[in-house]
């Protein structure tokens, strides 16, 4: 595990990378047992990891976001809206977001505008989204052909992930996600030289190597 503080123009936040998808689940559950918590899920997520994640959510509590461009959207916002007003959401309620950049983006727009502003916490499951669009505290959605059109500046409370997530993504996931990091590379030469001794564009490293790559590039973002 690997605790990362991560300072911002707002403040800072704690930034928890676990070596177990349990341990994400454990580190929810804490939560969850004394807040009012609503998830917004990745249904990407949902079809892999739906047995490790399923007594945490039930229809009251868990919106499924499909997660493609069509869906990042005024249209899927006001259905989260209507979603949370209809299961009593408030201001001190949690929004929890579980999964990848777009779910991510969509989520944490939501968070930010329902009610002006709720309670958020990112948890995501891609290389991306781990090292950018859960940290950098934009949020947005595409609107008519444009693309992160509209959007806020919004924070979360923290980040939890694991890098177990990271055995299930396809290929070119990877690969996007590496060319974040290599740009972070650029930024740090210490960072570039473990890069450039270590990744061939893949992922099959040792976890302590997982670990790392994915703390030290979240706190290059935010010092970028």
């Amino acid at each position: 595990m690997r605790n990362i503080t991560i300072e911002s123009n707002n403040g800072s936040f704690n930034y928890s990378i676990i070596s177990s998808i349990e341990g994400v689940i454990g580190k929810i559950e804490g939560i969850a047992n004394s807040n009012s918590c609503f998830y917004i899920l990745d249904s990407n997520v949902h079809k892999i990891y739906h047995d490790q994640f399923k007594h945490l959510f039930n229809e009251k509590n868990c919106f499924v976001l499909n997660a493609t461009e069509e869906y990042k959207s005024f249209e899927s916002i006001y259905k989260i809206y209507d979603f949370l007003l209809e299961n009593n959401a408030d201001r001190s309620s949690y929004i929890i977001v579980i999964g990848g950049g777009i779910t991510g983006d969509t989520g944490s727009f939501a968070a930010s505008t329902f009610m002006r502003g709720t309670r958020l916490i990112h948890v995501p499951t891609t290389l991306l989204a781990m090292v950018d669009s859960s940290i950098g505290g934009k949020t947005g959605v595409n609107y008519k052909k444009y693309k992160n059109f509209i959007g806020s500046f919004y924070e979360p409370e923290q980040v939890i992930t694991s890098s177990k997530f990271l055995s299930t993504l396809k290929q070119e996931d990877v690969l996007s996600g590496m060319g974040e990091v290599l740009k972070y590379a650029l930024i740090d030469s210490n960072f570039f030289d473990y890069c450039y001794s270590r990744l061939d564009g893949s992922l099959d490293l040792p976890e302590d190597d997982l670990l790392y790559l994915i703390g030290k590039s979240a706190q290059i973002k935010t010092m970028s």
